[in-house]
């Protein structure tokens, strides 16, 4: 996310029920894109071993 967001996010925050639910959202959004980069580095070392594996019988 770009400190913009950020830092806009966090002026917004500072003001009330508002700001609760946005920092809510913010903290969901980053532990949703931790989950989501955790996934994909389970699942890339086995989509490289099949590419490699690919490339090498075409060979």
């Amino acid at each position: 996310m770009n400190s913009f967001f950020v830092d806009n996010l966090n002026r917004i925050a500072e003001g009330g029920w508002l700001g609760q639910k946005l920092s809510q959202f913010q903290t969901t959004l980053t532990k949703n894109m931790k989950s989501q980069a955790k996934r994909l580095l389970r699942i890339l070392p086995c989509q490289m071993q099949i590419i490699l594996k690919v490339k090498s019988e075409e060979s």
